[in-house]
């Protein structure tokens, strides 16, 4: 898995990887964080399907929805959480990688970008995070790319051990190369 300092809008701008994998709740709200740039991004049918299913109890923590859209790569809601805040839970990430790794593994998909779902907005610690995306890196054929950021108001969040200061870093286990 390699890390990959970045500001949000990387993710979409500069991502090769074939799906984008990031975290949502299940109350029908992208507000913050990739969930917002998403929506923005994708086309509105895209978020209209998402909130539909989350007012109909069809997304639920744990759950997994795909979006493909011509000229982006395919998109997974994953279901982190039951409403907007600092509201993570480990085992609905968990669940959620579990899914989307079953379903890219079905489609045939070599590589994935994922957010450090559920450690910027929604009160999970990142070493937790990192050790399950890393469990499904490896239990895997799917390479992960782990978009995340690096600023000093977020030192806390996304510990400096995962980074050069300053620097664009990747980070394949506990190797950095910069």
């Amino acid at each position: 898995m390699k890390f990959i300092k970045f500001n949000l809008k990387d993710l979409i701008v500069f991502s090769t990887d074939e799906a984008i994998l990031h975290g949502c709740n299940c109350k029908g709200i992208m507000g913050k964080g990739a969930a917002e740039l998403i929506k923005k991004t994708y086309n509105v049918k895209m978020f209209a399907d998402y909130v539909v299913d989350c007012r109909d109890g069809l997304y639920n923590p744990g759950d997994v929805q795909v979006f493909s859209q011509p000229g982006l790569p395919l998109l997974y809601n994953l279901a982190i959480q039951r409403r907007p805040g600092k509201h993570a839970k480990l085992n609905f990430v968990e669940e959620s990688i579990r899914k989307a790794v079953m379903d890219m593994t079905q489609r045939g998909i070599k590589n994935a970008s994922i957010t450090p779902l559920g450690c910027f907005n929604a009160g999970l610690t990142p070493d937790e995070v990192i050790n399950i995306i890393e469990k499904y890196a490896t239990q895997s054929k799917i390479t992960f790319t782990l978009y995340t950021r690096r600023q000093e108001r977020h030192d806390e969040i996304l510990p400096a051990k995962y980074f050069e200061k300053d620097q664009l870093c990747l980070l394949k286990f506990d190797r950095i190369y910069s």
